[in-house]
């Protein structure tokens, strides 16, 4: 009988600790957030306007904007590399010698009745091209070849 009482409280041991072996869980919500930041660039930048007469010839340009969707962006530029060079406040493009300059302007609209200065922006939103307007100045006497200039466009958003 002493046999009996042992392994019974032998059980009853056993019992209790596997009582307490048992996992234990609890659970609680966890929050997750993101901030989507949106984005905005100018992916296509370099631009011919081809062959020019330099008698006020107009040529459209396009630039590629790039940005997140819902997204309205400024655009502006400088008066570039040899802004001045040509002429006071004027942006210029020079030939491969440095010496011989051509003065255009950047404008708005296909008659080049509004002219993007250097503290002037467009606005826009979302991806897609953004037609401008070259405009070689005819007031100039500038020798035959090839010219260039380089601008630095700002997108603000």
């Amino acid at each position: 009988m002493v046999f009996f009482r042992y392994i019974f409280l032998v059980l009853i041991v056993l019992s209790a600790s596997f009582a307490h072996a048992q996992t234990q869980s609890a659970s609680a919500p966890v929050n997750i957030s993101a901030n989507l930041v949106g984005q905005c660039s100018v992916v296509s930048i370099d631009v011919s306007i081809g062959d020019v007469q330099g008698d006020g010839d107009i040529k459209p340009i396009s630039l590629e904007m790039d940005c997140s969707a819902g997204v309205s962006y400024t655009l502006g530029m400088d008066g570039g590399n040899n802004f001045g060079s040509c002429a006071a406040g004027s942006r210029c493009m020079v030939d491969a010698t440095g010496v011989n300059n051509l003065r255009y302007d950047i404008c708005k609209d296909p008659n080049c009745s509004s002219k993007l200065g250097i503290a002037d922006t467009i606005s826009g939103s979302g991806n897609g091209p953004v037609t401008l307007y070259i405009q070689v100045n005819s007031d100039q006497s500038a020798v035959p070849g090839q010219y260039s200039d380089q601008i630095n466009c700002t997108v603000g958003w």
